[in-house]
């Protein structure tokens, strides 16, 4: 009888531990924000940092995140990770800019001195309604004068 691999060994076959910043990149299939993916046991689709996590820690609750220090969403070096929530993992998005924002400090300044409506600068900028509220009433971009 053939022996089947333990989720934890096809993980393991599946990590690059050659990086030189120390991330254990997956090289498996990714989810569609670049995580690192695969099925335990026939089920659905799982993270593959947060199945480790769970491994060497302890199981986690539907509104804990693990978040990356590396900011490398296919590493999956327990070193990289900790335990957060959403409002922690937004803290850290907002903290190292990597929120992929469409605008940036001239558009923004633009946006706040425009008399074009709120409609028409999200239009103009390929944003959402509320990013144009946003900066108009400063609750993002608080640094852009």
């Amino acid at each position: 009888m053939e022996h089947k691999p333990t989720p934890l060994q096809r993980i393991l076959a599946n990590l690059d531990f050659s990086n030189p910043n120390g991330c254990w990149i997956w090289k498996g299939i990714v989810n569609s924000k670049g995580y690192g993916a695969f099925h335990v046991d026939g089920k659905r689709m799982t993270a593959v940092h947060r199945y480790l996590f769970q491994q060497f820690y302890r199981p986690l609750g539907r509104k804990e995140h693990v978040l990356h220090k590396c900011d490398t969403p296919r590493c999956c070096n327990m070193a990289h990770l900790y335990l957060g929530n959403a409002k922690d993992n937004m803290a850290d998005m907002y903290r190292k800019n990597r929120q992929g924002a469409k605008l940036d400090a001239d558009s923004v300044r633009d946006i706040r001195s425009s008399t074009l409506s709120r409609q028409e600068l999200a239009a103009k900028y390929q944003v959402g309604y509320s990013a144009i509220w946003n900066v108009q009433t400063g609750r993002k971009w608080k640094h852009v004068q």
